[in-house]
């Protein structure tokens, strides 16, 4: 589906880059251009990179469709709050070939062309990528744009980025070796409505300690989810007692996105805490812990929806109190969702205990499920 805004189609007009197929192996990709584009116009608030859950023309990755895309903001328009796309500012399509991305640009210049309540655009095709810059920008801002992506140093500006990203600072680690690494964070989110319009979200994160000599205690989540107009609708926090060295930890809020009236398009988290000698687990109420075996844990369709199910064992000779479990879900390395509680009854030495929740998201059924559950001890 496109989504214009109506304006005067005496601005639908083609921006199209000289030169052939041969230069496209020096093309970055949707995302790298994106970057540069934002490092050189300073209206730009902020990128998305579309994947298939929040792709408005529901085009990424199905056949004769784009391979990759990012919405760019531009202070400069307005957004739609619940459906971002080059009404935000522009987007940046990556097609397989560059024939594709003319193809691309010909049908939405004939489409608006035809009829002003289509709204318009400028397009500009470089090897493989397809700019669209809204037509309520100015002409001379959409120009600025094509500019930019149409330069020679493009791709070698974008190609050095990479290079800088993808290199291990060594130097500042030589320099450095006492100071610690910060988390990997991966994340991800699902969000829906019922039968009766009551919207419902599920988000999960995994942060990867890098440290192997060193713990975190009383780590701070932060989970934003984001309106499409880049605005933050919902927000909550989730406190980590303890992550080991070299520990990969799942979290997920209790609850967040509940019944929200517009869709979040994305999910930002952020996490505080700080690295020290590792002393041991602390427990979710008490600086004493333990980490409990889990075994068993899968999402199945029960009576009443979806639900998560599992068995918590405690392998310690005592009673353990307040056993938190905190679980992501995945389809394939994707993480789309996650679920949290806290068991209320002690465990007693060697038991092992069920425990089952149900899912707020009808249609989310995950292909693989991670798991941690953290308890007290006396």
């Amino acid at each position: 589906m496109l989504k214009m805004l109506p304006v005067s189609t005496a601005l639908v007009l083609t921006l199209t880059a000289c030169g052939d197929d041969s230069s496209d192996d020096a093309v970055p990709t949707a995302q790298s251009a994106a970057l540069v584009l934002q490092s050189e116009i300073p209206e730009i608030t902020r990128l998305l990179e579309i994947d298939e859950d929040n792709d408005p023309n529901e085009l990424i990755g199905r056949p004769n469709g784009y391979v990759g895309a990012t919405v760019v903001f531009d202070s400069r328009v307005e957004c739609p709050d619940d459906d971002p796309g080059v009404d935000c500012g522009a987007t940046i399509e990556e097609w397989p070939s560059r024939k594709e991305a003319q193809e691309r640009s010909d049908y939405i210049q004939s489409l608006q062309s035809g009829s002003s309540m289509l709204g318009s655009e400028w397009n500009t095709v470089r090897g493989k990528l397809l700019l669209r810059v809204t037509g309520n920008m100015k002409p001379s801002e959409a120009e600025g744009y094509a500019e930019i992506f149409e330069s020679e140093d493009l791709a070698a500006e974008v190609d050095s980025a990479e290079a800088d990203d993808s290199t291990p600072a060594a130097t500042e680690s030589d320099e450095q070796p006492s100071e610690p690494e910060d988390f990997v964070i991966e994340s991800g989110f699902t969000t829906g409505t019922d039968s009766i319009g009551t919207r419902y979200t599920s988000a999960g994160a995994r942060l990867t300690n890098a440290n192997t000599d060193l713990a975190a205690y009383d780590v701070q989540v932060l989970f934003n989810l984001i309106g499409g107009n880049g605005e933050v609708i919902d927000t909550t926090t989730e406190t980590v007692p303890y992550v080991g060295p070299g520990e990969a930890v799942p979290v997920a809020p209790l609850q967040i996105g509940f019944d929200l009236k517009a869709k979040p398009i994305d999910l930002q988290v952020q996490v505080v805490g700080e690295f020290s000698d590792d002393v041991g687990p602390k427990g979710p109420l008490s600086d004493k812990g333990v980490i409990l075996q889990m075994e068993g844990v899968d999402v199945i369709k029960g009576d009443y929806g979806n639900e998560i199910s599992g068995r918590v064992t405690n392998t310690t000779d005592e009673v353990v109190e307040w056993p938190s479990w905190s679980c992501i879900f995945l389809n394939g390395k994707k993480i789309v969702g996650g679920s949290s509680s806290t068991i209320t009854d002690p465990i007693p030495p060697g038991s092992t205990v069920q425990f089952d929740d149900m899912l707020s998201i009808d249609g989310l059924l995950p292909k693989k499920v991670e798991c941690r559950v953290l308890a007290d001890l006396p």
